[in-house]
């Protein structure tokens, strides 16, 4: 809660600094400057300003002279030069910019501190390569570091992101990749044409993009096998091959093809020695899998369950497609849409099998934005274990942090401008619209997870009241921009009866939007709890 309430009320200082500090630039008298609203506890008059704080801690607010319609019309001839509704219109526009604008331009530091946490990154490894992807066919394997794209040089995998190209007239260009090889340490040059793929973004459109079918996801070193093999069983952890460490399912496989024969396992917290015969190492590699893709558990009545997977069956293969991680499983499930089956292969004991598994969709209200959300309907849990990827210290630390504070500012900027844009138009949902409850859910659960989620949530919430101020609604400051620049145009005021009007009507405008939020916001924790007790 309070976390939530700090969070409202830094970002609304720094909303009303902003006018303050305008105004005192273009010459307007700022009478007060309160931090909070209703009863003073304590003030301090400097020079023509009473800074207070006041009983309500939900934020603050400026006075300036002459600024609301009632006080325009009360202001003596020798205040009308420090009155702000008798400066000229320019002035009164960069007063009433400066609130919103302040608020979007503080992101930009604040994401350059977000950056300062990230100045380690997932390095360039290749942890994982897809059954039949252009990279396998190609000759790259798990272990491969990747050094040049397209004779970009690489050093994190943020980089192979940024430099794998975009689709051109709706197909993929080949690329060069330089790697080196994980077993001989040598330089590499492959010459790969990517796949086309697609995916749907946060607002339900389809991005098509280029991949190449590599990923920094680690499979763990555990593993499952039907049988125990020369002492090794499965689910047992494998920390060594040969004498060297083993972090990786795909370490295993190389030492041991290598022609290493000691294994030391991990057992119920136990180190276990085994030394294999020749024929047990083939054996092995043979018949050895991830043990991520074991099933975990299996709900009842699911599509997995109805189908007869049980607690501890091994999925092998989509459509005879090898899958190694439960993300693969889900990718082969959704190919080709219109297959209202799919041929799934698993492993019970030491007997293999396959079953015929319906392919099924749920669209699903996601509670927070209020938009539909396509999903596999599945119903099992894989035993899947998530390791952090290999780390590496970014290469230019210090421009990394300046250019993250302005790109993420912008890019939050403009989803949440498509966003609107999208529920004004019908394509999103308005029930994804949050009020204050929902701004206090996110603050306080971002505080939990430490500083730098909660600062990223601040810069969100700060570019959010930042362009809502700006919306075109009287009583916004996007209204009195629009007011101010009509003043321009026109050579004099709008006039008052007219403000008058539009403000009234701005107000129950902003209270129905408000009132509509907070249902909302009821709604969707009403929908999350009942999950919940479901």
């Amino acid at each position: 809660m309070f976390s939530a309430v700090l969070l409202l009320v830094i970002l609304i200082l720094i909303h009303e600094l902003g006018h303050f500090i305008a105004a005192r630039l273009v010459g307007v008298r700022v009478e007060v400057f309160s931090i909070g609203f209703g009863p003073k506890i304590i003030s301090k008059k400097i020079g023509d300003t009473e800074w207070k704080l006041s009983a309500i801690p939900l934020g603050g607010y400026v006075k300036m002279t002459g600024e609301s319609l009632e006080d325009e019309k009360n202001v003596s001839e020798e205040d009308k030069k420090v009155s702000f509704s008798h400066q000229k219109w320019w002035k009164k526009l960069i007063v009433v910019l400066a609130g919103p604008l302040t608020n979007i331009l503080f992101a930009i530091p604040i994401y350059m501190v977000v950056a300062s946490y990230q100045l380690e990154t997932t390095a360039a490894f290749i942890e994982f390569v897809s059954y039949e992807s252009p990279a396998e066919q190609a000759g790259i394997e798990a272990g491969d570091r990747v050094i040049a794209l397209n004779n970009n040089s690489i050093h994190t995998w943020d980089d192979i992101v940024e430099y794998m190209p975009k689709m051109v007239n709706n197909s993929c260009e080949p690329i060069s990749l330089k790697l080196i090889k994980t077993i001989t340490n040598k330089e590499v040059m492959y010459k790969i044409t990517p796949d086309k793929s697609s995916y749907n973004n946060l607002f339900g459109e389809r991005v098509d993009y280029c991949k190449i079918g590599i990923s920094s996801q680690i499979v763990s070193s555990k593993i499952y096998i039907p049988y125990s093999i020369g002492g090794v069983n499965s689910t047992d952890k494998v920390l060594e091959v040969g004498g060297v460490e083993v972090k990786r399912y795909y370490d295993i496989k190389k030492l041991l093809a290598s022609g290493k024969s000691t294994i030391l396992t991990l057992r119920s917290g136990k180190k276990i020695a085994s030394t294999l015969s020749p024929i047990e190492v083939k054996e092995l590699l043979l018949l050895m899998h991830p043990a991520g893709m074991v099933i975990k558990s299996v709900e009842e009545g699911s599509i997995a369950g109805k189908a007869g997977f049980l607690k501890g069956d091994i999925i092998t293969a989509v459509d005879e497609k090898k899958v190694n991680i439960p993300y693969e499983f889900v990718h082969y499930l959704r190919e080709k849409g219109d297959k209202k089956v799919k041929t799934v292969s698993y492993i019970r004991g030491s007997e293999k099998a396959n079953i015929s598994v319906p392919v099924e969709f749920e669209d699903k209200d996601n509670p927070y934005t209020g938009q539909k959300q396509n999903r596999i309907k599945w119903g099992a849990e894989f035993s899947f274990e998530h390791l952090p990827p290999t780390q590496v210290k970014r290469q230019n630390p210090l421009s990394y942090i300046v250019a993250s504070g302005f790109i993420t500012t912008k890019d939050i900027a403009r989803d949440t401008l498509k966003g609107v844009w999208f529920m004004i138009t019908g394509k999103l949902s308005a029930k994804g619209l949050g009020g204050p409850i929902m701004v206090f859910d996110i603050s306080a659960k971002a505080a939990k997870r430490g500083l730098k989620v909660f600062l990223y949530m601040m810069g969100v919430i700060s570019i959010n009241l930042g362009l809502v101020n700006l919306f075109p609604i009287p009583v916004l400051d996007g209204g009195h921009v629009v007011f101010f620049t009509i003043e321009g145009i026109i050579k004099k005021p709008v006039s008052r009866k007219i403000r008058e009007r539009l403000m009234t009507g701005g107000l129950i405008l902003l209270m129905a939007l408000m009132l509509f939020a907070v249902t909302n916001d009821i709604l969707r924790y009403i929908n999350i709890f009942g999950a919940d007790g479901g």
